[in-house]
């Protein structure tokens, strides 16, 4: 993970180049998934972090 400090903000960025084609869950924090993201071959990935902790179940 690499940060990048721009006039719009701070972005973070990684590269995985083993990564599998298909649906990548992006977590929070050990137990919490923050979204998804799909991981297509050759294509640049982007998933944009919840401003806030996603909510538990009911």
């Amino acid at each position: 993970m690499r940060e990048r400090r721009v006039r719009d903000g701070t972005f973070h960025s990684a590269v995985h180049p083993d990564l599998p084609a298909g649906v990548c869950t992006v977590w929070w924090d050990d137990d919490t998934p923050a979204g998804t993201v799909p991981i297509l071959g050759g294509v640049v990935a982007e998933f944009v972090w919840p401003v806030s902790e996603p909510a538990g179940p009911p």
